[in-house]
């Protein structure tokens, strides 16, 4: 059975010219990172962004909220790592300009005595106090966001910003900061209320 293509001696091999200079072509760039991949999306477009939390306070922050969309808790941060890991989703609209997000988060705690367990010991319920704060989202957008990072200084003040992937820390901590102190007794051992 004869070959439908037949190359002869002496001839390029079209085909086989072709397909490196494909690839070379393809990769000339180099690889991509995470974002760069995809056209920008459209405007007006709706999109969800992971949310990534770093705490650079010495108490861990056992929940935080951004824009009621939660991000779950975080501990202290290292010189590696924010303190948690990434949630979803926060909303986005592509194209829309300089915005601010509702940030709540448990800033402090007491303790009270809750109940007694079968053999007679005291159990203690943590009650937690908020913080909000009204935060606009640093300017610089990427074309394609794919995480709002939310980062808690120890000052109090917190900052926001859009990024393709989620940043080191800004502060490079010793973990061993964490203040891992029991809270303290609320008053009256009761639970305050709301």
């Amino acid at each position: 059975m004869k070959s439908h293509f037949q190359i002869k001696a002496g001839r390029p091999r079209f085909f086989a010219l072709l397909i490196p200079a494909v690839f070379l072509v393809a990769c000339r760039d180099g690889p991509k990172t995470m974002g760069e991949h995809y056209p920008a999306s459209p405007i007006m477009t709706e999109l969800s962004l992971a949310i990534a939390g770093y705490n650079y306070t010495s108490r861990s922050i056992n929940d935080f909220t951004v824009d009621g969309a939660s991000g779950g808790n975080l501990h202290v941060s290292s010189p590696n790592s924010g303190g948690g890991g990434t949630v979803c989703c926060a909303p986005h609209v592509a194209g829309a300009g300089p915005r601010k997000v509702k940030i709540r988060w448990a800033a402090d705690a007491c303790t009270y005595n809750n109940r007694k367990d079968k053999e007679g010991q005291l159990l203690y319920g943590i009650h937690y106090f908020y913080k909000e704060a009204s935060v606009d989202i640093a300017p610089d957008v990427p074309q394609n966001p794919t995480t709002l990072e939310v980062h808690f200084y120890e000052d109090g003040h917190v900052e926001a910003a859009m990024t393709t992937t989620p940043s080191p820390p800004r502060l490079r901590l010793d973990e061993k900061r964490a203040n891992k102190e029991p809270y303290k007794q609320c008053p009256e051992d009761r639970r305050p209320e709301e």
